[in-house]
């Protein structure tokens, strides 16, 4: 149960160093615009999704750890 906790707590602080670390921000947005949003979105088609990976027991921190880089 230790080598568990352990894991918890360091996936816990990758996790903090990544977000903090790479900047992360809230784009600008203005509720006063007019501009059209488009009648479909799909990040597929801007190449924005990475493919599906086979994710085992207790790694959910980690995929999660790599998706914030990955989409950052």
């Amino acid at each position: 149960m230790k080598h568990k906790s352990i894991l918890h707590k360091l996936t816990a602080a990758l996790l903090c160093c990544t977000l903090c670390g790479t900047g992360m921000t809230v784009p600008a947005f203005s509720a006063d615009d007019e501009s059209e949003l488009p009648a479909k979105f799909d990040l597929r088609d801007e190449g924005a999704v990475t493919s599906v990976k086979q994710q085992y027991g207790g790694t959910c921190g980690v995929y999660s750890c790599m998706a914030a880089i990955e989409s950052n």
